[in-house]
């Protein structure tokens, strides 16, 4: 029977993948944000505030000036952004083994991530590459109908053909990444190789798509919602007016969302996990015959006759 993680270890997992999250958020984005505030007059009253007054004037003027500064700190982020996403491969172990075994001790949860990362990083790996093989595809197919129904329909319903036509394209993506974090599930749950938990993701994906696609949509809806709220109650809270309060109120949001957005995560891991089929038994592996069963089992058993239809179970009887 298969065990469901308790609230301790949904609260474990949370907080791991929270403090990495929001870390790496802080150093990743605090070279940019910096760049940028450069360029704003240093005596102007309200500071760095000023890039989001309505209109977008000095924000425009602000990247214009300063593009190819804040175009290298990007850069630069960018390559911070491989190595944190590589980096992340272990405490996101830590966080499904926290799942998977809910009354172990940090030590050991850290043990089993360890032991897991390398297969996790092989299928991370291979998933990036072929999401990017496949968005390369996608590009070039897009750009190809475009023209195709330019010609044929007026510019609105050719966009709205190539809307659609992008959506159905990336259809593939979307069944790579369930495939992915089922894969990433087995490899935790299970401590399989990463060939041996792609085929098993593959299986389960193929044999109840239905049964995965819904586990998914709930937590990623609401991700999509929650994103959408988020925005929206900054721009309620407006922190081109000046007040310090507005500004913190602000960030204190952002990390509210982070950490919701990562407890929706965790919602569909461990719907991934339990979706997981057992691992298969070896080939090579014996089949138990009656010749392998303990003597002592067969001890007592009546001996049956050898003629056919013969109601009598023992002869000596």
């Amino acid at each position: 029977m298969k065990k469901t993680a308790s609230a301790r270890a949904r609260a474990r997992a949370a907080l791991v993948l929270f403090l990495f999250r929001s870390v790496c958020g802080l150093l990743l984005a605090y070279p940019v944000a910096r760049t940028l505030g450069a360029f704003v007059p240093s005596t102007y009253p309200v500071s760095d505030a000023l890039l989001f007054a309505p209109g977008g004037v000095y924000l425009v003027e602000a990247l214009r000036l300063g593009g190819r500064a804040v175009q290298a700190s990007v850069e630069g982020s960018g390559l911070g952004f491989v190595v944190v996403a590589i980096v992340a491969t272990f405490p996101f172990a830590v966080a499904l083994s926290s799942l998977v075994h809910p009354s172990r001790s940090l030590p050991s949860l850290v043990k089993r991530g360890a032991e897991s990362t390398p297969a996790l990083l092989a299928l991370g790996g291979a998933a990036a590459l072929a999401q990017a093989v496949g968005l390369a595809a996608i590009a070039g197919a897009v750009n190809g109908v475009s023209g195709a129904f330019d010609s044929v329909t007026d510019e609105r319903h050719a966009d709205l053909l190539v809307a659609a036509f992008a959506l159905l394209a990336c259809l593939p993506l979307l069944a790579l990444g369930l495939a992915h974090d089922l894969a990433r599930a087995a490899v935790v749950r299970h401590g399989v190789r990463s060939t041996h938990a792609a085929a098993m993701a593959f299986r389960k994906l193929r044999a109840a798509t239905n049964a995965v696609f819904t586990a998914w949509l709930a937590p990623a809806v609401a991700s999509g919602a929650l994103v959408l709220l988020a925005a929206w109650v900054a721009g309620m809270l407006d922190v081109s007016r000046p007040g310090a309060a507005r500004v913190w109120a602000v960030a204190a949001l952002h990390q509210a969302t982070v950490l919701g957005l990562v407890l929706l995560r965790l919602w569909w891991l461990e719907r991934a996990l339990a979706l997981v089929d057992p691992p298969a038994p070896p080939d090579d592996e014996p089949t138990a015959t009656v010749s392998d069963l303990p003597r002592a089992s067969l001890a007592g058993k009546p001996a049956r006759s050898g003629a056919p239809d013969d109601p009598t179970p023992d002869p000596a009887s």
